[in-house]
């Protein structure tokens, strides 16, 4: 399961989290992909949710595509199509007998 950078929330995202550390990567839904089939693993469901979180914050933050509400410094936000919840199994060894 992980946040997905759609192309409205990327900068919004990059933005909230480099205030914190560590600094958080956001990949887009075609990357996590791409990386879990590269780790040999096949991908057996794709579940795409509303991404909604929490983060403290001195300012409000907003962005085209998502809503944000900022009160006492606590920012709550959610990005429509921006949570990737990935199913996968690992691929059956071939084994040969003898």
């Amino acid at each position: 399961m992980e946040p997905v950078a759609t192309a409205e929330s990327y900068s919004f995202l990059r933005r909230l989290f480099e205030q914190k550390a560590p600094l958080r990567t956001f990949y887009t839904r075609e990357e996590l992909t791409e990386m879990v089939t590269s780790g040999k693993l096949t991908v057996v469901k794709e579940i795409v949710e509303d991404y909604t979180n929490w983060v403290r914050t001195d300012s409000e933050e907003t962005a085209e595509g998502v809503k944000t509400l900022y009160t006492n410094g606590i920012l709550h936000f959610m990005i429509h199509d921006g949570y990737l919840v990935i199913i996968a199994v690992k691929e059956p060894r071939h084994i040969i007998a003898l």
